[in-house]
């Protein structure tokens, strides 16, 4: 097998190189720097995640579904201002023992999600190291004044909004890490994320959004965020979180269900805040758009700045921030 080290730097520049050419992107990989020259009325969005093997991934995951998780993280990001994803750069660092075939399948796996978004890559930098680390710049178009933002003006009684899967990237972790049979949903959850561009595009023209964010750290910190750091709370519906495959593996694993929900974080959905008139008509037609068409009115906001859980037996738990925590 090729190993990395026998490439050598240009010889693996030269197998990731575009075999296309791609509107707005002037120069590409290879040169000093890309030039991306984007329409007059667009502003630029630019995200940045980084994933370490021990932290993020294990040593024997799937070198393709690093890629694409890796890529998933940084569309969702760009999916939560509202914004088309355009372009990206990446940085690895690498054993340079690794087979060449490993850091392909990781290139794989970044290209096939970004594909399905023409998505293109543009640049990037390796350099030697003895754990995987792959970092991903991504950017992104967005029309002048459409960008939502977390940081806005939310009214009491708006509604708060999921789209996509709660807690069942954290549920799915668990299923791998226990070997358990029986919910290959979560554990795809989990391995392959899907990010909520279309729905993404779809809010921040709508105009009944007021903030939102991506679910990349748990909803926990979906609410502080958007809600108690704008001044208000929030009352969320237990009904509409439940969900008995998620129960299942917390009994298993000795957890409880809503750890996953409000703590698990890397569902890469969206959480908003949106105007309540209007809303009803738009998740209809969210439902009927979207590839994961789980699109959920989980709560409203109160004028009492806490986050309080209505219970299926009717009583009230509030709600403490924790979610993943990057130190």
């Amino acid at each position: 097998m090729l190993k990395i080290k026998e490439l050598g730097e240009f010889g693996f520049i030269d197998s990731i190189k575009l075999g296309k050419t791609v509107d707005d992107l002037k120069v590409g990989i290879g040169d000093d720097a890309a030039i991306i020259s984007p329409h007059e009325e667009f502003d630029i969005a630019v995200t940045t995640d980084i994933l370490v093997e021990g932290s993020h991934f294990f040593a024997d995951t799937d070198p393709f579904a690093i890629g694409y998780r890796s890529m998933c993280a940084n569309l969702s990001d760009i999916a939560a201002m509202g914004a088309i994803p355009k372009f990206y750069f990446v940085s690895l660092g690498i054993n340079p023992e690794r087979d060449f075939g490993y850091v392909k399948d990781i290139y794989r796996g970044l290209n096939y999600l970004a594909e399905q978004f023409d998505t293109n890559l543009a640049g990037g930098d390796t350099i030697k190291s003895d754990k995987t680390i792959i970092s991903i710049t991504l950017i992104g178009y967005v029309e002048k004044s459409v960008a939502i933002k977390r940081e806005g003006k939310i009214e009491d009684r708006d509604l708060i909004v999921s789209v996509g899967p709660l807690g069942y990237s954290g549920a799915g972790l668990e299923v791998i890490k226990n070997k358990l049979d029986g919910f290959d949903e979560q554990a795809k959850v989990f391995l392959y994320p899907y990010p909520q561009v279309v729905a993404g595009r779809i809010l921040a023209h709508s105009k009944l959004v007021r903030v939102m964010m991506d679910n990349s750290d748990g909803l926990a910190s979906c609410i502080e965020n958007l809600v108690i750091k704008n001044g208000f709370g929030a009352i969320l519906f237990e009904e509409e979180l439940f969900d008995e495959k998620l129960k299942a593996i917390a009994e298993i694993t000795n957890r409880d269900y809503l750890d996953f929900v409000f703590n698990g974080g890397e569902d890469f959905g969206l959480v908003a805040v949106v105007r309540r008139d209007g809303f009803l008509d738009l998740s209809t037609f969210l439902e009927k758009s979207l590839i994961n068409n789980n699109v959920k009115i989980i709560g409203e906001i109160t004028q009492e700045r806490k986050i309080v859980l209505r219970r299926l037996d009717n009583s009230f738990l509030e709600i403490k921030k924790t979610g993943y925590v990057q130190f």
